[in-house]
């Protein structure tokens, strides 16, 4: 089965993202009192198979790929804790000064994400309770992980919410947008 294009993506992110607005809209009506939702290890399986058909489970984790990047969500019910992370570099690689910048990245560039190193690898990553975590923060995350990846050693930014112009700004909020659409296309 082949990945969905990115404009399916994102078509299929709204409309589930829009049943789920209705669905919630209608129980607010209902219910006086909003409640939320847990999330659960059975349902990050379930988004995380509505972004990428063809990933993989394992123990307390799995893999999945958006745009030929693979990444890895781990959780630990348990722990109530949810990690998402995609490799960059070797760490051994890293030209002198990098490692400096990509410190500075975390302090007022990354957002959600930090760069970090484990095993000799240079990881973007993002940590989170596993409980309370919504829909639209996943996707936020899934995007804010594979954007601090894909802009390591240059802008160093994990989403559009950025200082400054430019023309990522427009790339990353349709990359958050078509995530999201993916996920819950009812928002």
């Amino acid at each position: 089965m082949s990945r969905p294009s990115f404009c399916s993506a994102s078509l299929l992110m709204l409309a589930l993202f829009t049943t789920a607005s209705s669905e919630a809209a209608e129980k607010a009506e209902t219910d006086p009192v909003p409640r939320f939702e847990q999330m659960t290890p059975e349902r990050l399986g379930e988004l995380v198979q509505r972004l990428d058909p063809d990933a993989q489970a394992g123990a307390n984790q799995w893999r999945f790929n958006i745009d030929e990047r693979e990444l890895l969500l781990i959780f630990d019910a348990e722990a109530d804790r949810v990690r998402i992370l995609t490799p960059i570099a070797s760490a051994d690689a890293l030209p002198p000064g990098l490692m400096m910048r990509m410190l500075q990245a975390n302090f007022d560039a990354v957002l959600d994400v930090r760069y970090a190193i484990a095993n000799g690898i240079v990881w973007s990553t993002f940590l989170h309770p596993l409980g309370p975590l919504t829909e639209q923060q996943l996707a936020s995350a899934v995007s804010q992980v594979f954007i601090a990846a894909d802009t390591f050693g240059t802008t160093f930014i994990s989403g559009s919410m950025q200082y400054g112009g430019g023309d990522s700004k427009g790339y990353h909020e349709d990359l958050e947008r078509k995530l999201l659409e993916q996920i819950s296309p009812s928002i």
